[in-house]
């Protein structure tokens, strides 16, 4: 989201949310102190390209205030100023209007993995399997890695049912023992030979 400033109406010791976190009466109160002028707009301050000030008395440019006017200049040089009333344009979407629609495809394409595989998705088995499946696929599972990662404190980030090795989503499904035990068995069930593996998506295949 941006602000179009205008070059009229708006208090110019006020702008705030397109050039910092504070109104500039707060972040340069010696400059505010010393103009003639508090409510003075925009366009009281802006003749061309220039910025025009009116201060009550002299300013050094060696001098703290000084100081506080180069930096506040330094801030404002960049501000585009248009001859129209102030308005929001929405940065996500091509038209500059606000959409939920447009915000949740522009989050998607931020924070979604499109991954190098399709997402699989089985009739044969509940949803849950489904989910819980390609959560695994993109290692979005919280195992104790991925919480440790995300400033979880764990007394351990080892495997509880093993205590071998890390446990991530790999360890979890393939290489822990308890894991392995649950696949001999299986395959055996089925009268199988196990298949050789090291990740979840050559589990998949």
């Amino acid at each position: 989201m941006k602000r179009n400033i205008g070059n009229g109406e708006n208090t110019f010791f006020w702008l705030d949310q397109w050039v910092g976190s504070l109104p500039l009466m707060v972040a340069y109160p010696r400059l505010y102190a010393l103009e003639v002028n508090k409510l003075c707009s925009i366009a009281d301050r802006r003749v061309g390209d220039n910025w025009v000030w009116n201060w009550s008395n002299n300013i050094r440019p060696e001098s703290r205030i000084g100081s506080q006017l180069q930096n506040m200049e330094s801030l404002i040089h960049h501000l585009h100023l248009v001859n129209s009333e102030d308005k929001w344009s929405w940065d996500l979407g091509p038209d500059g209007v606000f959409s939920e629609a447009g915000t949740r495809r522009a989050l998607d394409d931020h924070f979604l993995d499109d991954g190098d595989r399709p997402t699989r998705w089985s009739r044969l088995v509940p949803i849950k399997v489904n989910i819980l499946t390609w959560r695994a696929c993109v290692d979005r599972l919280p195992t104790r890695v991925n919480l440790v990662s995300k400033g979880i404190d764990l007394p351990s980030s080892l495997c509880p049912m093993c205590n071998n090795q890390v446990e991530v989503v790999s360890h979890i499904f393939i290489h822990c023992d308890v894991a392995r035990y649950v696949w001999e068995n299986t395959f055996r069930w089925i009268d199988m030979a196990p298949p050789m593996y090291s990740s979840i998506n050559e589990l998949l295949e």
